[in-house]
């Protein structure tokens, strides 16, 4: 029903919404809401004057369902009314419950002062209430699950709020929040200049342009806020810092922030998020490490959550022999000592993230922990090379990157660093890359045999090199290529073997091979008389090429091999005192 006054401008009018459809309002929310089901009922009795309208009645919600699409959190509203009654309407335990039964309770009311203004003074509380449920997809920048305590108070008015309280992200939460990719083509698009002849054109004449305040997007100018946002030490956060590369982090840890809304609607935090655990996976290509956090790391938010500061140290480790990295060092130290850089020792490989959380700083250092027990001499070695190792960013990369693709240190030949004053040995350039790629690959080709033969030890060596026994510098590359196999426990082991000149072969040794004689394979067989392999029998068929001879000889024998450690060469010729019986 409805009456008008046109000449006091007064009106009276009685609503009565008998069934109003949730999917009507769905239509509405412009892809806000999804999934919508349920009605709205109730009677509003509307009068007064069309500037200052008053209100009385109610409006229920019944059996209401909808979805926050964004979020993917499914919500229902069962039996629920709001009162009005000029100038508040009221919340009295109005509750809203999620998928799991869960309920977050409004208490308080909204008081008009005019049409378009009205006064806040409302109280929320949930306890587990969930706000993201979202599985992951392409479109999606926020997805996982999170749930979380609430006790917040709004005041203030609907311009400029005031709100206070606390939030906590409980134990279950796991959230993944995808930063979005840099745009490169915007900036080039900038860069593209179109001729035209203006002849042709009608040029509109140049307005000035309107500069659109916040006001004006339909978003609060203020609001003032004092929301203290906790985060368990369970709850997880996993951000992907790149989607094209798919590096992402994982961090679990204790943070007590501050949650507001700047000028301009959008979401800010302020406070350190101190990092207990998680881990960094780095991408390269072919490479994928998975890095884990140390405690120490933050992230220091100041803003827009995205553009975090991080200082996060984490770390891979590499169980290796350090021989390949004091190579060069080797010779100066005691030979029982150099023995000993053959034993795989943990090397922590730390990766250093610093500056913008969108586009971070990274580096690396390779650290010999100190809880590793070793001798004093041995340690002091390593720890001086790994040292000079940090002064040159470009060979710890070279260290780093060989730790992680072939578990790994790269030999460092003497080559590598000459005089370019005029009094260096002359070594090209060429040279030393062919010596390293070589080495790379050797790595590379035992890593991927032994996946592929399962059951057998397979070494492959890729040598290049230069040959001086003719006189002239000559270019060799050779392939060596082994396959063994043990029985018995170990006690008996069959090797298959042969090496294959690719490269700078003399025409003798090519034409043997032509003929398929430079192609049969060295065989070796071992038996270990004892169990610890002290007394070893062996017997060999090998088919090497003798220079003098100019041809291929075929070896045939039997060996008795006996393995002793000893300090001192006299030691081999001195008997083993006994020992006098008690």
């Amino acid at each position: 029903n409805y009456y008008l006054n046109a000449d006091t401008n007064q009106f009276d009018a009685d609503v009565n919404i008998a069934n109003l459809n949730m999917r009507t309002l769905q239509a509405f929310s412009q892809g806000k809401i999804e999934n919508a089901s349920g009605s709205i009922k109730g009677k509003v009795t509307v009068d007064g004057k069309f500037s200052a309208p008053q209100w009385n009645g109610a409006v229920s919600f019944d059996t209401a369902r909808f979805t926050i699409a964004q979020l993917g959190t499914p919500y229902a509203i069962n039996n629920q009314t709001i009162t009005l009654q000029y100038p508040n309407i009221n919340f009295n335990d109005f509750t809203i419950k999620d998928s799991a039964a869960n309920v977050m309770t409004l208490n308080g009311k909204v008081t008009s002062t005019s049409i378009t203004e009205y006064n806040l003074d409302l109280d929320i509380k949930a306890k587990n209430f969930i706000v993201v449920n979202m599985k992951k997809a392409i479109a999606n920048q926020v997805y996982g699950f999170a749930a979380m305590d609430a006790d917040i108070s709004v005041k203030g008015n609907a311009t400029t709020p005031a709100i206070e309280g606390n939030l906590a992200l409980n134990d279950k939460t796991n959230v993944t929040l995808v930063l979005p990719e840099s745009n490169v083509n915007k900036d080039a698009a900038k860069s593209v200049v179109q001729f035209i002849d203006r002849d042709t054109f009608t040029v509109p004449e140049k307005k000035p342009s309107v500069v659109v305040s916040a006001a004006n997007t339909g978003a609060p100018q203020f609001f003032n806020y004092n929301v203290n946002l906790d985060v368990s030490k369970k709850a997880a956060l996993t951000i992907i810092i790149d989607p094209s590369s798919g590096d992402e982090l994982k961090i679990q840890g204790d943070a007590q922030l501050n949650a507001g809304v700047d000028p301009g609607g959008h979401i800010v935090l302020a406070g350190t998020y101190q990092l207990n655990s998680g881990y960094y996976i780095l991408n390269y290509q072919f490479l994928r490490k998975q890095f884990n956090l140390l405690p120490g790391s933050t992230i220091t938010f100041s803003g827009d959550p995205t553009k975090a500061q991080i200082d996060i140290t984490a770390e891979y480790i590499v169980k290796t022999a350090p021989k390949d990295l004091v190579g060069n060092e080797i010779g100066s130290v005691d030979p029982k000592l150099a023995n000993s850089f053959k034993q795989d020792f943990p090397f922590s490989v730390f990766l250093h993230l610093k500056g913008s959380m969108l586009k971070p700083e990274i580096s690396f250092d390779i650290v010999l922990p100190e809880t590793v027990a070793m001798n004093s001499d041995l340690r002091t070695t390593i720890e001086t090379k790994l040292t000079q190792l940090r002064t040159d960013v470009a060979a710890t990369n070279k260290q780093v990157f060989s730790l992680l693709l072939f578990n790994r240190f790269v030999g460092e030949q003497s080559s590598d660093f000459f005089n370019t004053g005029g009094s260096g040995n002359g070594t090209d350039f060429n040279d030393i890359a062919r010596q390293s790629v070589s080495k790379f690959l050797s790595s590379a080709l035992d890593n991927i045999a032994s996946d592929l033969f399962k059951g057998l030890n397979v070494d492959l060596n890729l040598n290049s090199y230069k040959d001086y026994s003719t006189g002239d510098a000559q270019q060799k590359t050779d392939l060596n290529i082994a396959v063994s196999k043990s029985f018995i426990n170990d006690r008996l082991s069959i090797t298959v073997g042969q090496n294959f000149g690719i490269e700078g072969q003399d025409a003798s040794a090519k034409a043997a091979k032509q003929k398929g004689i430079g192609f049969l394979p060295d065989v070796t067989l071992n038996y270990k008389l004892t169990q610890d392999g002290k007394y070893l029998l062996r017997a060999y068929k090998k088919t090497p090429f003798e220079v003098v001879l100019d041809g291929y000889v075929t070896e045939t024998g039997l060996a008795f091999v006996v393995t002793m450690d000893v300090d001192k060469f006299s030691d081999l010729f001195k008997k083993k005192s006994k020992k006098a019986t008690q």
